[in-house]
C-alpha cells in the first residue's frame, strides 16, 4: 500500500481516532478516580447511633413470631424475604434497614398481615411500627453522617446531543453512533450508575467532536449552494429535450399534471436555470397516499438541507387538513399540515442537517465534498377514516378522492443552505476582540469563555494553559487561526469535563455533604428541566452568586418549565415512569392499527403531562382528568367528534365513552399492558402497583406455566376463573391477591384501549375486584377513585420518589426517605404539579452534592 493513498489515509484516522480515544480514557478515568478518592479519603467519623436490640428481643421478635414468620419464615419464604432471620440492628446489619422499611410499608397500607390470617389489634401494632419507625430514623443519620455520594455521571445520549447543539449552535445529531444508554431500575436513562463507559464511547466521543468543532468553526469561502428550483408547468405540447434543460423540466412537470395523478414518477430535475418568460403553471393534484419524487443529481453530502414547497389544501367534509410528509433517501425529513388554500397558497419550508439522515453514500464516504443523487419525495399522508373506505372481497381500500389534496405550485431544495457566512456558530465561537490581532492571547481569550460554557463553571488557569499549549504545538502545521484553535475545542469536547457531571469535592477534611455552589446548581437543573446545559441567563445568575436564593431558584424553575426546552424533559420522565417503551414492543393485531395511530398513542401520556404541569393544574388530574389530549387521529380511535388536525389540543370527554381517569385509560398504556390480541390483566395491575403507587409485586416464580387459551377449558373458563383456578396453587396465590384486584377493574378496555361490554370470545366482562384491604372495585371509576382516596398518599409518595430520582440522577436510598416524606406532605398540601418541582429544586438532595 503507497502512502498517501485512500486505505492508508483512512488507516492513520482510525488510528489517530484509536490514540486520541485512549487519552481520553486514561483522562476520564484519571479524573474519576480522583473524584472518587477525594470523596473518600480516611477519616475518623463519630460513632454511630447504637441499635435498640433489647426493645426488639422483647417487643418485634415476638410480633414477627406470632403474625409473620408463617409467610416468612424457614418453611416458606414469601417474596424471597425472612423476617426470622432478619437482623434487628438497621444502623449496621447489611440491607437491614431496607427491609423493615417495607414491612413498615406492608403494615402501613395493611397488605400484611394477608387479609385471611389474624390481623394484630392496634394495641400490638403501635409498638411495632413505633420501633421500626425510630430505628429507620438512626439508620437514616448513620448514613447522612457518611457523607456524600459520589457525583460523577456521564452525559446520556438525549443530553450529550442537546448539550452540543446548544454549546455549538449547530443543529447536527453527533450522537448517533454511541451505544444505547442503560435503564435503571426506576426506568430513567440518567441514572449514574447505569450510564456505562465503553472504549467505543470513548472512540465516538472523539470522532464526534472533531465533526462538530469542524461544523461549528468554517475556513475557507461560503460553499457553492446547489439550488433546485421545480416548476410544475408549462406548455404540454413541449417537444423532446436534453436531460437537464429546462423544456425538460416543464415537459415532464406537464405530463405528469395531464395524468391527473403523481404516482412514484422518479423524475429528474436538473438544477436550476433562468426561467422561461411568462411560464404557464400547471398545478399537480397529489391525492392522498400518493407522492411526488425527485431525483436530484450531483448533490453535497453535507450541511443543512432547505425544503421549501408552495403547496395549498383541499379540504374535505368532516377530515382535518392533509399533511405534507418529506423523504429524503427514504428517510424521514420533517412534516407540516397545510392549511393554506389553494387560491393563496402557503410555503412551507423543513429544514434538517444532511447529516442526521446518514444516507449510504454519505456514510461510506470519507470526502466531504464528495457528490451523489439525492432522491427527494412529497407524500400526503392524512388518514383516512374508517368511513372513508369501502370493503371489496374482505379487503379494505382507501378511496383517496374523498380525502383531502394536496395541490403543489412549487418546490425548492437547497443545500447546503446557510443564513449567513460565516455561520452564527462560527461567530459566536471566534468572536470579534480588540485581542484579534494577537493570536495567543486571542487564543486564550476564546479558550477561556469556550471552556466556561462547555464545563458548565469558570475553568481553572491550569485547564486553560493546557489547552493553550495544544493550540500552540498545532499552529505551525495549520493554514490558519481558525484550523488550529479546532485542536483545542476538539479536545475541550472530548474531556472529561464536558462529558461528565461532575461536582467538586472538598480538599481537606472528611467527606461530608456540602451545598452546591451556584454553578453546580445550575447544571443540575438545567440537566432535570431540559435535559442540556444551562442558558445564558441561568449562568450569568450563577455567575452573581444569585440562583441559591429561593425566591430567584423558583422564579427559574418556572421560566424553564414554561420554556420549550422543558419538553426533553417532560417525554424522557414520562417515557421512563409510565415504562412507555413496552407500548413500542406491542404489535396489535388489529387493521384499525396503523403508523399514524402508534404515533399518536405514544404521544398522549406526555401530552397530559405537560397539560397538568404547565396549566398549573392539580397533580391528581393525572390520574382524575375529565378531559383527554387528542389529535384527530387518536379521538377517531376514541369515537371522538369534532378533533380536526394533527395536533394536540385539550378536548373534554362526554362521560359515556368512559374516557375519564387520565393516565389510567389511556390507550398507550392499556394496550403496552398487552400481548396485542388480548389483554392481560395481571400485568394491568402490575403496572399499577409499580408505576402508579410504586408498590411493585415480586417477580414470578420462574417454574410457573402462562394462561394458555388453548387449553381444555380455554372455551368455557373466563379469564377471571382461569386465573381464579391459578390462584389454587400456593406458590401464585399469595402475588396474584396483590396484584389482580389492580387489573381487573380495567377488563372494559379491550387490547387497543377501546370500551367493550364483553371480551374476543363473546362472555360478558367481570371487571370487579377486592384489594388485599377489604375494599371492593367494581370498574375503572371504582379504580379511579381508590386512587384519589385510599391511596392518594401511596400515589403523591410514588410521584414524589420518581420525580426525585430523575432529578438528582440517581437511585434512592433510605437516607432520602425524610426528604421524600416531607416532599409529599407538601404536594398533599398543595397539589400542584409545578409546585412539588419547586420545592424538589428547594431540597437538600438537590441542592447538596
Amino acid at each position: 500500500m503507497r502512502p498517501g493513498s485512500p486505505h492508508s489515509t483512512s488507516s492513520a484516522r482510525r488510528a489517530g481516532r484509536l490514540v486520541l480515544a485512549g487519552l481520553l480514557a486514561a483522562s476520564a478515568l484519571g479524573v474519576i478516580c480522583a473524584l472518587r478518592a477525594a470523596e473518600n479519603p480516611p477519616a475518623v467519623r463519630p460513632a454511630p447511633p447504637s441499635a435498640d436490640l433489647s426493645r426488639y428481643k422483647g417487643v418485634v421478635a415476638p410480633f414477627v413470631a406470632k403474625h409473620c414468620v408463617e409467610c416468612h419464615g424457614p418453611d416458606e419464604a414469601a417474596g424471597e424475604l425472612r423476617l426470622d432471620t432478619l437482623s434487628g440492628d438497621l444502623v449496621g446489619g447489611k440491607g437491614a434497614a431496607e427491609h423493615w422499611q417495607e414491612v413498615l410499608n406492608r403494615l402501613d397500607n395493611g397488605t400484611m398481615p394477608p387479609k385471611k390470617r389474624p390481623r394484630p389489634t392496634a394495641e400490638e401494632l403501635t409498638p411495632v411500627t413505633g420501633w421500626v419507625r425510630a430505628e429507620l430514623a438512626k439508620a437514616v443519620a448513620a448514613r447522612k453522617e457518611a457523607g456524600g455520594r459520589s457525583a460523577v455521571r456521564r452525559l446520556n445520549r438525549q443530553e450529550y446531543a442537546n448539550t452540543l447543539r446548544d454549546l455549538l449552535g449547530v443543529a447536527a445529531d453527533f450522537s448517533a453512533e454511541l451505544p444505547p444508554d442503560g435503564t435503571s431500575a426506576d426506568g430513567f436513562t440518567n441514572n449514574g450508575t447505569a450510564l456505562g463507559l465503553s472504549p467505543l464511547h470513548l472512540e465516538v466521543y472523539v470522532a464526534a467532536a472533531r465533526a462538530a468543532v469542524a461544523k461549528a468553526v468554517v475556513t475557507g469561502p461560503r460553499p457553492p449552494v446547489h439550488t433546485y428550483t421545480i416548476l410544475p408547468g408549462g406548455p404540454a405540447d413541449q417537444g423532446p429535450a436534453k436531460q437537464g434543460s429546462d423544456a425538460a423540466i416543464r415537459q415532464c412537470a406537464a405530463k405528469v399534471a395531464r395524468q391527473g395523478e403523481v404516482r412514484g414518477t422518479g423524475v429528474v430535475i436538473a438544477p436550476r436555470r433562468p426561467a422561461p418568460d411568462q411560464p404557464r403553471p400547471i398545478d399537480l393534484d397529489v391525492k392522498a397516499s400518493d407522492r411526488v419524487e425527485l431525483g436530484l443529481l450531483d448533490f453535497p453530502n453535507a450541511g443543512e438541507l432547505r425544503i421549501r414547497v408552495r403547496v395549498g389544501a383541499v379540504r374535505a367534509d368532516r377530515m382535518g387538513p392533509p399533511v405534507l410528509r418529506v423523504l429524503v433517501e427514504n428517510r424521514f425529513f420533517g412534516e407540516v399540515e397545510v392549511t393554506a388554500a389553494t387560491d393563496a397558497p402557503g410555503v412551507y419550508e423543513l429544514r434538517r442537517p444532511l447529516e442526521d439522515l446518514r444516507i449510504p453514500w454519505q456514510v461510506l464516504s470519507d470526502r466531504r465534498d464528495a457528490r451523489g443523487q439525492l432522491r427527494v419525495a412529497l407524500f400526503n399522508v392524512y388518514t383516512l377514516p374508517p368511513w372513508a373506505t369501502s370493503t371489496i372481497k374482505n379487503k379494505v381500500r382507501l378511496d383517496p378522492s374523498l380525502g383531502p389534496k394536496l395541490v403543489v405550485d412549487s418546490i425548492e431544495v437547497d443545500g447546503p443552505y446557510f443564513d449567513q457566512w460565516p455561520p452564527a456558530s462560527h461567530s459566536r465561537i471566534l468572536f470579534p476582540s480588540k485581542n484579534a490581532g494577537d493570536e495567543g492571547a486571542y487564543a486564550r481569550e476564546v479558550l477561556e469563555r469556550f471552556m466556561s460554557r462547555a464545563y458548565r463553571r469558570p475553568p481553572r488557569p491550569d485547564e486553560v494553559d493546557r489547552m493553550l499549549a495544544l493550540f500552540r504545538k498545532a499552529r505551525p502545521g495549520k493554514a490558519s487561526f481558525d484550523e488550529a484553535i479546532r485542536v483545542p475545542l476538539t479536545a475541550v469536547l472530548s474531556s472529561p469535563g464536558f462529558l461528565f457531571l461532575t461536582e467538586a469535592a472538598d480538599a481537606d477534611g472528611p467527606p461530608q455533604r456540602r451545598r452546591l455552589n451556584d454553578f453546580e446548581l445550575a447544571t443540575r437543573l438545567s440537566y432535570f428541566l431540559w435535559s442540556t446545559m444551562p442558558d445564558d441567563e441561568l449562568a450569568a445568575l450563577a455567575a452573581a452568586g444569585k440562583l441559591r436564593d429561593p425566591q430567584v431558584l423558583e422564579r427559574q424553575v418556572l421560566r424553564m418549565i414554561r420554556d420549550p426546552r422543558s419538553e426533553a424533559f417532560v417525554r424522557a420522565f414520562t417515557a421512563g415512569w409510565l415504562d412507555l417503551a413496552a407500548f413500542e414492543r406491542v404489535v396489535p393485531a388489529s387493521r384499525e392499527f396503523d403508523a399514524h395511530l402508534r404515533e399518536s398513542m405514544a404521544r398522549e401520556p406526555a401530552a397530559l403531562f405537560a397539560e397538568v404541569l404547565r396549566g398549573d393544574e392539580k397533580i391528581l388530574r393525572l390520574v382524575d382528568a375529565d378531559f383527554a389530549m387528542l389529535n384527530e387521529r387518536l379521538a377517531r380511535h376514541y369515537g371522538v367528534e369534532g378533533v380536526l388536525g394533527d395536533g394536540f389540543r385539550r378536548v373534554r370527554m362526554p362521560p359515556d365513552l368512559h374516557r375519564g381517569g387520565g393516565l389510567l385509560t389511556q390507550a398507550a398504556t392499556l394496550t403496552a399492558t398487552g400481548d396485542g390480541r388480548r389483554t392481560l390483566p395481571i400485568k394491568r395491575g402490575a403496572w399499577v402497583l409499580k408505576r402508579l403507587l410504586d408498590d411493585p409485586p415480586p417477580p414470578p416464580p420462574p417454574d410457573v406455566p402462562e394462561l394458555k387459551e388453548d387449553g381444555p377449558d380455554a372455551g368455557k373458563l373466563s379469564l377471571k376463573q382461569q386465573l381464579a383456578r391459578h390462584r389454587d396453587d400456593a406458590a401464585c396465590a399469595g402475588c396474584h391477591a396483590k396484584i389482580d384486584p389492580w387489573g381487573f377493574p380495567l377488563e372494559n378496555f379491550d387490547a387497543l384501549g377501546l370500551w367493550r361490554t364483553k371480551d374476543h370470545r363473546g362472555r360478558p366482562i367481570d371487571a370487579t375486584g377486592e384489594l388485599p384491604n377489604g375494599l371492593s372495585l367494581g370498574g375503572p371509576d371504582d379504580l379511579r377513585k381508590a386512587l384519589l382516596t385510599d391511596k392518594k398518599p401511596m400515589f403523591l409518595r410514588a410521584v414524589t420518589r420518581k420525580l426525585l430520582a430523575y432529578a438528582l440522577g440517581r437511585s434512592l436510598d433510605l437516607a432520602d426517605r425524610d426528604v421524600v416524606e416531607q416532599l409529599s406532605a407538601g404536594l398533599g398540601r398543595h397539589e400542584k404539579l409545578s409546585q412539588l418541582i419547586v420545592d424538589i429544586a428547594k431540597s437538600e438532595p438537590f441542592q447538596t452534592k
